[in-house]
Order: structure tokens, then sequence, then C-alpha cells
């Protein structure tokens, strides 16, 4: 993947409000919840999709994730998220990858047809 090897604790997420949602934001994993194999930044920073677990007191636990880096889907439970990155603090790759995503999620629907 050609990224540093280095995992993110919670001096990478910022302070989550009262009533905020994590659905849309860009959250960090425990590198905990991850294989030994797999405890890296990269496998640890992605989106929350949906799932009951990014309401505040909602009762459910699922959280679902796209990784920032690969694009990947997966369920998590809340108990494996740190929070909710801030992206001042991010690595600079981070910063790179994440600036690609919003340039394709805010680019008209026919220039991301063509950069597919």
């Amino acid at each position: 993947r050609n990224v540093p090897f280095v995992t993110l604790g919670r001096e990478y997420c910022r302070k989550r409000e009262d009533e905020e949602s994590l659905t849309g934001k860009l959250i960090v994993l425990s590198p905990f919840s991850l294989a030994p194999e797999y405890r890296t930044a990269d496998c640890q920073l992605g989106f929350a999709t949906g799932g009951f677990g990014c309401s505040p007191g909602a009762g459910g636990r699922a959280v679902y994730f796209r990784e920032l880096y690969s694009g990947e889907e997966c369920r998590w439970e809340i108990g494996d998220v740190l929070g909710i990155a801030d992206k001042d603090k991010l690595p600079g790759w981070a910063k790179d990858k994440l600036a690609a995503y919003e340039k394709r999620r805010t680019a008209p629907k026919k220039e991301r047809e063509e950069t597919r």
C-alpha cells in the first residue's frame, strides 16, 4: 500500500458533540479491533456509512464502514470506533486520499463516471 507503518490513537480524533451522528464522518477504528497484520492507519480510517451504532443513544451497535484507502466496506461495532478523525492531525497520505475522495464526491455525475 506504500504508506508508513503507523497506528492512530485518540490523539487523532476530535471531540464528538453530544448528539452528533457518526454517519458520513471520517472515523478512526481502534487498532486493537483489527487483526495484527491490519493494524495500520490505512485500515483504521474510513467513513461511517450508517448503522444504529452511529446515532448517540441508539440501542444498536452496528457501524457500517467504508475504508478511506481502499474503499472496502465492512461492519464494526461502536466499541471498535475510537472517534471522529481530526482532519488537521491526519498523516499527509491520508489528507491526500481525503482530498481526492472529496474531489470525486463533489464532481458532477458525468465527471465521476468518466474517472471510474
